[in-house]
């Protein structure tokens, strides 16, 4: 039943043929800073362009539109739009150059590669893209669940824990990382668990280990916050634990 609901949507998402004009360009600018666990400074300045027209199309096709009233699951909504996203190559432009921006200033830096992952979540994190509740955003009509394309997250500049979580797992796709998106019920909490690299438990403490590592299909992730600012890569709030997210999205490498 899912397979024909899904099938039935890509077709839709596919079948738009509407393209952004010209004349409908916006500019947005992002500036965010490195939060390295080796104490290195890196700053990051971007500008990425946006037709409004082609984010509104994005928004009309947004499966969450409906939410609440189809009769569809929260984790089927994401699911399809990530189908949508890794088969349409269009939609993940922005994503791609922000994560070739990251890739080359690591690169010329000399820096690491967990510098690396936490140069793209310092990206999504407070005050790059804001922390705002549905409720509270305009640009989405100011409905109670919406969780954004990526896109709309890059343009509204804002975006809750889902929203965040939908732009940090795309990116770190991009950055060639398998990605995990985690939905807890109990916690009305979304976060991202990133593919453990070579050596980065190194910089975790092990008591903590049981709180932010997760094993899923043989692979080990960290948890990664994207809400507020100053999270690093495997911290998590202190309250909280991988093992409260009962559903499990993931998205491979």
């Amino acid at each position: 039943m899912f397979t024909d609901w899904l099938l039935k949507l890509l077709k839709r998402l596919f079948t738009s043929e509407e393209r952004p004009v010209e004349e409908d360009c916006v500019q947005r600018e992002y500036t965010w800073h490195l939060d390295s666990v080796h104490k290195r400074k890196l700053h990051g300045e971007l500008t990425l362009e946006f037709s409004k027209q082609e984010v509104e199309q994005l928004r009309r096709m947004n499966p969450f539109n409906t939410y609440g009233r189809d009769g569809y699951t929260y984790d089927m909504n994401i699911r399809c739009m990530f189908d949508y996203l890794l088969h349409n190559d269009y939609t993940r432009q922005h994503v791609r150059t922000i994560a070739q921006y990251i890739k080359e200033r690591i690169e010329r830096a000399h820096y690491s590669e967990l510098d690396l992952v936490q140069f793209a979540l310092d990206f999504v994190q407070e005050p790059n893209i804001m922390y705002r509740i549905d409720e509270e955003c305009a640009a989405i009509g100011h409905v109670k669940e919406y969780m954004r394309f990526p896109d709309e997250v890059l343009y509204d500049k804002e975006g809750d824990c889902d929203c965040k979580s939908s732009l940090m797992a795309a990116l770190f796709h991009e950055l060639g990382y398998g990605v995990l998106i985690m939905l807890s019920r109990d916690l009305g909490h979304a976060a991202i668990g990133v593919e453990c690299g070579k050596g980065w438990l190194n910089y975790v403490k092990p008591q903590q280990l049981r709180r932010i590592l997760l094993t899923y299909n043989g692979k080990r992730y960290l948890f990664c916050e994207t809400t507020s600012d100053g999270y690093k890569v495997g911290q998590i709030r202190f309250t909280d634990s991988t093992k409260d997210f009962e559903t499990i999205i993931e998205i491979p490498a």
